[in-house]
């Protein structure tokens, strides 16, 4: 049985780069529309190498959490960082979003 994302709404926020044979991390806002909530899904993604077009594939690796909780996590990740990356990621921050 397979699961049904026909309620789901997903829009890709995001997709970085992981190495040359095209792996990503996708982080995507997915609104549920049965629950009425919406989800942050952050997710590897691969190219198959059978595949015959470039398209990102989800593996299993990956964490979904309710928007709610975003606040708290990016304060643990930045955390994680050292002081000079923290420094410098505050800076960035304050000084404007880098398109």
């Amino acid at each position: 049985m397979s699961y049904d994302y026909s309620n789901q709404e997903k829009v890709v926020l995001a997709t970085i780069e992981k190495n040359r044979r095209g792996d990503a991390v996708q982080i995507s806002s997915i609104h549920d529309s049965i629950r009425n909530s919406t989800y942050i899904d952050i997710r590897n993604m691969f190219i198959p190498s059978d595949s015959d077009d470039d398209e990102l594939r989800p593996t299993a690796k990956g964490i979904r959490v309710k928007k709610e909780l975003l606040n708290d996590i990016i304060v643990g990740l930045v955390m994680a960082l050292d002081k000079e990356d923290r420094d410098k990621l505050i800076k960035e921050i304050s000084g404007g979003c880098k398109e």
